[in-house]
């Protein structure tokens, strides 16, 4: 038995060089058995120590990768800015202003663009009465929602969004945009791809001018955000400044801001954050492959909006946090592979008498 574990563990052992392969070991040299046996013990007792380590490095990891949802968790509570808030709360915009500024602003945009379409029928009103056809913002019920700091405000999604048309839009039906479309080159078909591996940069399929043109209501531009909402849900990405030309497919959601209202940065990890996870797997629809449901239901998710200011020092305290959680994982990725190294020189130095 120890023999064949010795034998086991002689073939585990790493090539002296490509000018000697493994079928050279067996042409090696055998320890006699009393050797053999206190070889298995001291690598058993060396590699039982490292596997410890290895264990604790991955028990580290994970308390990292804890760790930073905790931080994540305390940013959108307002709990990591708690000090900072008492500090400068009189500096700061109440959220009674900052939520009539938010009606405000719709309606004023709402009018504003119902007057260009009376405009362009050539058809002025005579009075007022089409503004009773406009849509006051809903806001989500506060009693079924957790507490936030004062001067904070929850809000639908629907109320951070810009005015503007397609401003919180899904990709094309399948059928708009079939493979038997895609051409060698011309406008980007930007896929699920992108916001799963926060990389703006991979394409692989194309479309033509013509098809551009026809759905030129999804297309991209510069600060629009992309959500995957189908198969692995929930990942975002940013159009960077410099980008190609193109239109998002059906399995991604394409959103865009009031910038004085929402800081991007912030956004990002309001929306990777557990709180805003949990809201968005709640709207899954399907089984083999799942899908968000509808916009609608989207648009409704309840969003805690703390100032402009408040939410560029969350931004700067989480990145701080998480950069230095960043380089942690790093160093255990290093010492993970250098305990790899390790176990294989522990075999080179037993199978070369060299081993204590």
């Amino acid at each position: 038995q120890c023999f064949a574990v010795f034998f086991f563990l002689m073939i585990r052992r790493p090539p002296r060089s490509t000018l000697f392969p493994y079928t050279t070991l067996f042409r090696s040299p055998i320890a006699p058995p009393e050797q053999q046996k206190r070889i298995v013990a001291k690598i058993e007792e060396l590699f039982s120590h490292i596997d410890a380590g290895i264990e604790a490095l991955k028990k580290a990891k994970q308390l990292l990768k804890q760790y930073r949802q905790s931080v994540l968790k305390a940013a959108v509570t307002g709990e990591l800015t708690k000090e900072w808030r008492e500090a400068n709360k009189d500096k700061l915009e109440p959220a009674s202003q900052l939520l009539e500024r938010i009606l405000k602003e719709r309606r004023q945009k709402w009018e504003e663009q119902q007057l260009e379409q009376f405009k362009a029928k050539g058809k002025m009103p005579k009075d007022d009465k089409w503004k009773e056809k406009y849509k006051e913002l809903v806001f989500p019920d506060e009693s079924e929602l957790s507490e936030i700091p004062r001067g904070w405000a929850w809000v639908n999604w629907e109320a951070i969004l810009s005015n503007e048309d397609g401003a919180f839009k899904r990709g094309p039906f399948g059928s708009a945009l079939k493979k038997s479309f895609f051409v060698e080159s011309g406008y980007k078909v930007y896929e699920q791809y992108c916001p799963i591996n926060d990389d703006c940069s991979y394409a692989r399929y194309y479309i033509d001018n013509n098809k551009f043109d026809e759905l030129k209501a999804f297309a991209v531009k510069a600060g629009d955000f992309l959500i995957s909402c189908s198969g692995t849900l929930g990942r975002i990405t940013q159009v960077p400044d410099e980008y190609e030309e193109g239109v998002i497919n059906q399995a991604l959601l394409r959103v865009r801001f009031k910038k004085d209202l929402m800081n991007e940065q912030y956004f990002k990890m309001l929306f990777r954050s557990p709180y805003f996870q949990g809201k968005i797997l709640d709207n899954v629809a399907g089984v083999a492959i799942q899908n968000v449901k509808g916009v609608k239901d989207l648009k409704a998710i309840p969003v805690p909006l703390p100032s402009i200011t408040e939410q560029l020092v969350i931004y700067k305290k989480v990145n701080e946090k998480t950069s230095a959680i960043d380089r942690m994982e790093s160093d255990i990725d290093v010492q993970l592979k250098k305990a790899e190294t390790n176990k294989q020189s522990v075999l080179a130095s037993a199978f070369s008498g060299r081993l204590q």
